[in-house]
């Protein structure tokens, strides 16, 4: 079973041309991204497996790539 996106309305798999990250292992961070996922989802709980798609997250926080076949 391919992961899929956890935030509200989304389950969107890499399949759909997006990019899965997986929840924080820093319990710190984790719980940062959980809140934010129950600001749409109140009773949610996040797993060690939760993911968020590449779509809820703004484009300062990617690092551009370096061109590839020089």
């Amino acid at each position: 079973m391919p992961y899929h996106c956890v935030a509200y309305g989304c389950g969107k798999t890499a399949e759909d041309g997006v990019t899965l990250f997986k929840f924080p292992k820093d319990p710190e961070e984790f719980r940062k991204w959980e809140k934010q996922v129950q600001r749409t989802r109140a009773l949610w709980v996040a797993t060690p497996n939760s993911h968020l798609c590449s779509e809820h997250f703004g484009k300062e926080y990617f690092e551009p790539r370096p061109p590839t076949g020089l």
